[in-house]
Order: C-alpha cells, then sequence, then structure tokens
C-alpha cells in the first residue's frame, strides 16, 4: 500500500511552507490535547477548593506517564520519518510496532494507583489530607485506566506525523474533545459524579479518539502498528529511546518540580494548590505555537536527514526559530494583559 498523497511533501518543496502545513494541525492538535485537560479543570473548578487541589495532586504520576510515552512517540516518529526519507518503509512499519508495545509497558507504573490504600500513601506523601485524598483517587483511578488509551494515541499521532499528515491528529482530538466536553457536566453535575466524573469522560473521548485514528490507520496509512513481537524489537526500543528518553526527561522534570511544589502549596491549603493549577494551565496556553512547531519539524528533520538533505534542515530550524518566537510573544501579551477574562472561566472567588 503507497503512502497516501494528501500527506505533505516533506522533500521537494519550500521549506516554509511546508514547516507552515505541518505545524499550523499540530498548533491546533496541541490545542485541543491541552484543552482535553482544561475543560475538567474549569469544572472541576466549579466544585470547590477540595476536588481543584486533588486534580492538582493528580497531574505530576499521570504528566510522568505521558512524558515517557510523548518522549518515546517523539523517538519512534523521528525513527519512522528517517526510515521513510531513506525509502525504507518496511523499516518504518517494524519501528511503529515496536514503539506500540513499548509505551504500552511505559503505562504501567501508575496502575497501583487504582487501589486505595496505595493511592491514599502516595498522595498523603505529595501533600494531600482530608477531603483531598479521596478526591484524588476518585480522579487518579480513570486517569490511570485511560493511560494504555493515551498511549495508543500518541504512538498513532507518531505514525501519521512521519508520513507528513499532521491533519488527522488533529482531527482526533478535536473529536475526542468533543466528546468531552459534552460529557463533562452531564456526568459532573446531572449524574452527580463529581470529579470522578470528569475523569470517566476523558476517559470516554480518550477511547473515541482511538477508535477514530484506528479507523484513519486502516485506510489512509501505509504504517501500521501491531502489538505482534519482532526479535529486532528490543533494538528499536534502544533506537528509539536514545532520542526520546532526554526527550521525556526533559519533560518529566517538570512533573517532579510540580509534585514538589504541591508538597509546600499544600501547607497553605486547597485553595493555594488549586490557584496554581490554573495559572499552570493558562501558562500552557502560551507554550502551545511551540508545541506545535516542535511537531512539524520533528518528522520533517527527520525524513530530510534521511534523505541527506542537510541544508533544508538548517533552514527549517531558522522556519521554526523566528516562527515559535512571534507566536508566543503575541500569546503571552494577550495572557498578560487580559488575564481576568482567561481566569474568568474558572469562576474564582471574590477573594482569590
Amino acid at each position: 500500500m503507497p503512502i497516501v498523497s494528501r500527506n505533505v511533501d516533506m522533500g521537494g518543496r519550500s521549506v516554509p511552507r511546508t514547516i507552515w502545513r505541518l505545524a499550523l494541525p499540530s498548533i491546533f492538535s496541541m490545542f485541543f490535547h491541552t484543552l482535553f485537560h482544561l475543560v475538567d479543570t474549569i469544572f472541576i473548578s466549579w466544585l470547590g477548593e477540595s476536588p481543584l487541589a486533588a486534580m492538582s495532586l493528580t497531574f505530576p504520576p499521570v504528566f510522568v506517564i505521558f512524558a515517557l510515552v510523548n518522549g518515546m512517540s517523539v523517538g519512534a516518529t523521528t525513527r519512522m520519518s528517517n526510515s521513510l526519507g531513506k525509502g525504507l518503509e518496511d523499516d518504518a512499519k517494524k519501528y511503529a510496532s515496536a514503539a506500540l508495545i513499548l509505551v504500552l509497558v511505559l503505562s504501567t507504573p501508575t496502575f497501583p494507583l487504582l487501589f486505595r490504600p496505595a493511592s491514599n500513601a502516595f498522595f498523603t506523601i505529595l501533600g494531600g489530607s482530608g477531603n483531598v485524598l479521596p478526591e484524588s483517587y476518585s480522579y487518579a483511578f480513570w486517569m490511570v485506566l485511560a493511560t494504555p488509551l493515551m498511549s495508543f494515541s500518541l504512538v498513532a499521532d507518531a505514525v501519521f506525523r512521519s508520513q507528513g499528515d499532521t491533519v488527522t491528529p488533529m482531527k482526533s482530538m478535536i473529536i475526542g474533545n468533543g466528546v468531552n466536553a459534552l460529557l463533562d457536566p452531564l456526568m459532573i453535575f446531572t449524574f452527580g459524579w463529581g470529579i470522578a466524573g470528569a475523569s470517566i469522560a476523558t476517559v470516554i473521548g480518550r477511547l473515541v479518539s482511538c477508535v477514530y485514528l484506528w479507523s484513519r490507520l486502516k485506510t489512509r496509512s501505509a504504517i501500521r502498528p501491531s502489538l505482534s513481537w519482532d526479535k529486532s524489537h528490543l533494538r528499536r526500543w534502544l533506537d528509539i529511546g536514545t532520542i526520546g528518553f532526554p526527550v521525556a526527561i526533559s519533560q518529566g522534570s517538570m512533573a517532579v518540580g510540580a509534585a514538589f511544589l504541591n508538597r509546600i502549596l499544600a501547607g497553605y491549603g486547597p485553595a493555594a494548590v488549586g490557584a496554581w493549577m490554573l495559572g499552570n494551565r493558562v501558562e500552557m496556553l502560551v507554550f502551545l505555537p511551540v508545541f506545535g512547531f516542535n511537531g512539524a519539524v520533528i518528522p520533517f528533520v527527520g525524513y530530510n536527514i534521511g534523505k541527506g538533505e542537510y541544508s533544508r534542515v538548517q533552514e527549517s530550524l531558522r522556519v521554526v526559530l523566528v516562527s515559535s518566537l512571534a507566536m508566543i510573544s503575541v500569546a503571552g501579551t494577550i495572557v498578560y494583559i487580559w488575564p481576568h477574562v482567561i481566569l474568568a472561566l474558572f469562576r474564582p472567588a471574590p477573594n482569590r
């Protein structure tokens, strides 16, 4: 099956035009990925300080797993696009399958949080107490169950990006987030499930997103990852990890820092922990252009290194640096000047 023609040609067209065609869907995709969590934060903030604090405590362990899996997906994107640039499609397919098995294994370390004693002990270490502990368990339980779905979706995204398709990942996030946004108020308030309803809605949204991605893998992709084992997978894990592990460490260190900050803020009460969570969510919106261009340049660089087109690689880095700096400056200025407009979504109390 040939690679579908709707993908962006990463090896022949104008570099700025190609980067922007890859980056714009990536930016929207990252926006909806962030929105996945932002919608939960908005509705949970309406429940009060303890649920919001519980969500903040749950963020570090969930994000550590995300960092590991996302790092490996970055490594897989690079390896697959590099293989495709060399014309080695079968090699790219094997990297996809190896990556899928790897990320599913990496999604398991938080499974002990499915049990209340382990959850209470863990979140107590992070500074949780009183009503925050049962709320943390209720939210973390379903988020942990969603980690394999998250892992599959990130590998599927990597498969599409490696082939120059950033539109399909964007559509999957729009669909999944739309389901999540519709179900959040229903499950949180109408059904009365509180913070657990928010995480259940997220699980369902991720499941719908995964179904969409799988359907597109079967019809629009030359590469389809499978769970079949190959003796070369261990070597490919090393290849993927060589690139992905530094990315995972970089992103994971943010979660570790957040865990320590939560521990400190817990001494000032749930309101302080929740306030930090709100600020963190708003800050993530500012950095979306950078994440979007990052998602575009990784497959572009991998593909063109595979082809030996190093001048295109250098030009792409200049385009990404200038473009992301300009966009993040605009976004940061808007948030700095009108922060109250964004924070109004969370309906903070008058004394906050």
